[in-house]
Formats: C-alpha cells, structure tokens, sequence
C-alpha cells in the first residue's frame, strides 16, 4: 500500500478571514470615533491595552470619554490600511489616519496591533509613527 502523503487534506487557512475581520474591526473602531458613540469605541480595545502615554488604562479611558464629549463634531478617516495577520493570534493594521476636529487637524501614520479577545479582534497596542498636527 503506497502512502501518499497529501491524502488529508489540510484545514483551510484563516489567515485570509482574519486578515478581513481586522480590516472590518479597525474601520469599525474609526467609524465610532469619527461618530463620537464613545461606549463602541472603548469596546474596540483589549482588556490588557495599555496606553503609550504612560497613563494608567483606567486614566486613559477617562481622558478618551472627555475628549470624545467634548468634541461635538469630528471627521475621522483612514487611508492605505495594511493587515498583517500572525499566526499566533496577533494582527498588525498600518494606516494613515486623518483627523480634523473644530481645533485640530492632523494626519498620522499609525500601527494598530490587535489580538483575538472572545472571537473578537482588539486593539492591545497603538503606535505613533509620524504625524503632522496643526492647532486651529
């Protein structure tokens, strides 16, 4: 009897499925920012995120609710968004993101890393490339 050593056909990968669910989570994420809905966009983070201002994930979620109060009106977009999908159950997205509020606009370059929280993609890390800010 000859073996044939692709006679089981291996599962099919998910990397492509997930690679579509972390564009999805990101542009959702943008979206309940750009609509100020700061319960949805708080639920786009992981329960281990932790801030690169050196706040405390309790401090930082309390700046993140008064700065989305207190900016009635907002645009957010995203450009040129790049997953790349591990096989370790992390995921990287790469964007530039427009920002413009009544007193700001800025344009960014930022690296989301996310992880897969209750079937869920997350935000755990959010990097800072570069970014060009004007005060208004």
């Amino acid at each position: 009897m000859a073996f044939l050593e692709n006679s089981i056909p291996a599962p099919a990968s998910t990397l492509p499925h997930d690679a579509e669910r972390v564009d999805e989570a990101v542009h959702a994420w943008a979206q309940s920012w750009d609509r100020g809905d700061v319960s949805e966009y708080l639920a786009h983070y992981a329960n281990d995120f932790v801030p690169s201002s050196g706040l405390t994930h309790r401090q930082w979620e309390q700046q993140r609710r008064e700065r989305l109060k207190a900016t009635a009106i907002r645009y957010v977009m995203l450009r040129d968004v790049q997953v790349e999908v591990a096989d370790s159950g992390t995921a990287s997205a790469t964007f530039t993101q427009h920002y413009l509020d009544m007193g700001l606009m800025s344009t960014a370059r930022k690296r989301l890393t996310l992880v897969k929280q209750a079937g869920e993609w997350k935000i755990r890390e959010e990097q800072i490339e570069a970014e060009r800010m004007v005060r208004r």
